[in-house]
């Protein structure tokens, strides 16, 4: 169905451990890299960017998560 699950893998001995009570396919992807501030997704910081936090916050934009997380500069 294209749904994915954190397993809470950790890296040990160069090796991904997580537990598991049934056996299926899996793939380990590293979550992506967020530049932040970089909002627009075109790679650099511009007033573009501040232009769509802004309409986000007044509510005419609605950004992804991944917009969301590269918009929050301090957390």
């Amino acid at each position: 169905d294209g749904s994915l699950t954190d397993m809470k893998a950790v890296c040990e001995k160069g090796y991904a451990v997580f537990v598991t009570d049934h056996f299926s396919e899996y793939v380990l992807a590293k979550k992506p890299d967020v530049q932040k501030g970089e909002i627009n997704g075109d790679g650099k910081l511009s007033a573009v960017d501040a232009k769509w936090v802004l309409q986000a916050v007044s509510g005419s934009r609605k950004l992804t998560p991944e917009q969301q997380a590269a918009a929050d500069v301090n957390g």
